[in-house]
C-alpha cells in the first residue's frame, strides 16, 4: 500500500535544518524497521516542506511511521493513502 506523508518543519526542525541529512537517514531506517520503505522523498515549495512516498503492507505501520516522525519534534505530518492509477482503475471498475 502506498502512502503520502505531507510534512512541515516545526520550529525545532527549522532551527536544526543542518542535521536534515541524518534525520533523512533515520526516517529511511524507521520505515525498514516497520517492514516498509520510503519510495521517494521530495523537498517541496508551498504549504509543505517535505513529501514522503512510502510503501507499507498495511495502514497500521504507516500510522506508526507517521506518529514516530512527529514524536521526534522536527516534522509535523499529515498522511494519506495513495492508489496507483492501476489500483484506482480496479476500484472504479467495481463501482456499480
Amino acid at each position: 500500500m502506498n502512502f503520502m506523508h505531507f510534512c512541515t518543519r516545526t520550529t525545532q526542525g527549522a532551527g536544526d535544518v543542518k542535521n536534515s541529512k541524518q534525520r533523512r537517514e533515520r526516517i529511511y531506517a524507521l520505515a525498514e524497521r516497520l517492514d516498509g520503505k520510503v519510495v521517494a522523498d521530495y523537498l517541496v515549495t508551498g504549504r509543505y516542506d517535505v513529501v514522503l512516498i512510502t510503501d507499507f503492507a498495511d495502514g497500521d505501520n504507516a500510522a506508526k511511521f507517521a506518529m514516530s516522525i512527529g514524536a521526534k519534534g522536527n516534522l509535523a505530518t499529515s498522511t494519506a493513502r495513495a492508489w496507483t492509477g492501476e489500483e484506482a482503475q480496479s476500484l472504479m471498475d467495481g463501482v456499480e
